[in-house]
């Protein structure tokens, strides 16, 4: 698959989806899934399917659920939200631009540490400073047993047991 057909692909399913058109949203999940490289967004896709197919059968059998309004925009939203991965997927992979392989990776390692993007940052930027400090403390005092090298010392074993 190319750039160009996962961009067409996510903007056709947004339209079906404002226009209401769930099977065919699926349908387009289902390509955009058979050359997706993430098996947890299959094992999505499934649930959605699931639950799009058990909303039917209780609109058939004529079953009044008070919360089907609450399922059906969950449902829309389930939908909306794999297509926006799934096209971040395929874009990473074949598309040829960097930034979206640079996000894929954001994303993998986010998962893995169990950090959000922002304290992912923060923890960056806390790192920038903190080697900012080190460098500039070690240009004024190079002596390994003063009060600001003892100082350092004691950051740096802070900093390895919060981010080590």
């Amino acid at each position: 698959m190319n750039a160009t057909k996962a961009i067409l692909q996510h903007k056709q399913l947004c339209k079906l989806i404002s226009e209401k058109k769930i099977k065919q949203s699926l349908d387009i999940l289902q390509d955009m899934i058979s050359v997706s490289s993430l098996g947890d967004l299959r094992d999505e896709y499934n649930n959605i399917v699931m639950t799009y197919r058990n909303m039917l059968s209780y609109t058939i059998d004529g079953i009044n659920d008070p919360e089907r309004t609450k399922v059906y925009l969950k449902l829309v939203q389930s939908i909306l939200e794999l297509a926006d991965r799934l096209r971040q997927d395929i874009l990473s992979r074949y598309s040829g631009w960097h930034t979206y392989w640079v996000m894929q990776q954001i994303l993998k390692e986010q998962k893995l540490s169990g950090k959000t993007l922002v304290e992912t940052v923060d923890d960056l930027m806390f790192k920038s400073e903190l080697d900012e400090w080190l460098k500039l403390s070690n240009e004024i005092n190079p002596d390994p047993e003063s009060a600001i090298s003892l100082k350092h010392k004691q950051l740096i074993g802070e900093f390895l047991i919060i981010y080590g």
